[in-house]
C-alpha cells in the first residue's frame, strides 16, 4: 500500500502559494475519502500533530512548537501571554479556522466545518492505538496544551470523549547535522496517512458488498492505525 496509493500531499505548507509565502504557519486540513489519499508531515523536530480519522475522511493538523507551545516573542502579539498565543494559534483555528487572505487556501481549516463528516460511529478506537493520536518528541511533551486540544475536539466531536479514543504518541525527531540534513533519508520525524478506496484483497480472501476500503497511518517505522471496511 505504501508504494501504490496516490500522490503524497504535504500537510506542512512549504514555499509560496502563488505570490504569497506560506511557510512557517500552523496548518490543518480535512480531506475526504472520495478518492485515493496520501498525506504526510516530515522534518518534525518539536511540532505537535493532530490526526482524526473516520470513514469519510481525515483531519490532520500541524502545530509549530515555537509558534504555539513554546512561542518565540516574535510570534506573540503585544501583551499576549504564552497561554493567549496558544489559544489564538491552535484552539481558535480548530473552532473557527484561520484564513488570512481569501485569495489563497486557508492555513487552518476549521474542524467545526467538517464535524458532520467525522461525526460517525466509526471514529472509534482500535485496541492499540486509538485513531486520534497527538505526537511530540519531548519526553514529557505538552500535556496541559494537549488537554486543551482534547477538550476543544470533544466539544466539536463529542464521541471522541468516550473511553480510549485519545492517544498521545511520542516520535523520534531526526538528528540535526551541520554537514548533512538526513530528514529525507529516514522515517524519523514523519507521520503518514494513506487511504485506498479499492484495496486489493489477497487471492481467496472474502469480498463483501462494494469495494474494500482501507486507511492506514504510520508514525516513523511503526504502523499505528489500520482499518478496512466495505462500501461507502
Amino acid at each position: 500500500m505504501v508504494e501504490t496509493v496516490g500522490n503524497v500531499e504535504q500537510v506542512i505548507y512549504e514555499g509560496s502559494d502563488d505570490d504569497r509565502d506560506v511557510g512557517g504557519v500552523n496548518t490543518a486540513m480535512f480531506r475526504d475519502f472520495s478518492r485515493r489519499r496520501s498525506l504526510v508531515a516530515t522534518h518534525l523536530h518539536g511540532c505537535t500533530m493532530l490526526v482524526i480519522i473516520g470513514r469519510k475522511g481525515v483531519y490532520m493538523g500541524h502545530y509549530w512548537e515555537n509558534i504555539s507551545f513554546d512561542p518565540d516573542t516574535w510570534n506573540q502579539l503585544d501583551g499576549e501571554t504564552p497561554a493567549d498565543t496558544f489559544q489564538r494559534t491552535v484552539i481558535t483555528g480548530l473552532r473557527d479556522g484561520k484564513h488570512y487572505d481569501r485569495r489563497y487556501k486557508p492555513e487552518q481549516m476549521s474542524l467545526t466545518d467538517f464535524a458532520q463528516q467525522l461525526r460517525d460511529d466509526h471514529v472509534k478506537p482500535t485496541p492499540t492505538p486509538s485513531p486520534l493520536p497527538v505526537f511530540t518528541p519531548a519526553q514529557q511533551g505538552y500535556p496541559q496544551e494537549w488537554q486543551l486540544i482534547n477538550g476543544e475536539v470533544i466539544r466539536i466531536l463529542p464521541k471522541i470523549g468516550k473511553p480510549n479514543r485519545w492517544e498521545e504518541i511520542l516520535y523520534d525527531p531526526p538528528e540535526e547535522s551541520v554537514e548533512e540534513d538526513t530528514s529525507d533519508k529516514t522515517p524519523s520525524g514523519r507521520d503518514l496517512v494513506k487511504f485506498d478506496p479499492e484495496h486489493q484483497i489477497a487471492p481467496g480472501g472474502h469480498r463483501g458488498p462494494g469495494p474494500q476500503r482501507l486507511v492506514k497511518m504510520w508514525v516513523e517505522y511503526a504502523e499505528v492505525h489500520s482499518t478496512d471496511w466495505y462500501g461507502n
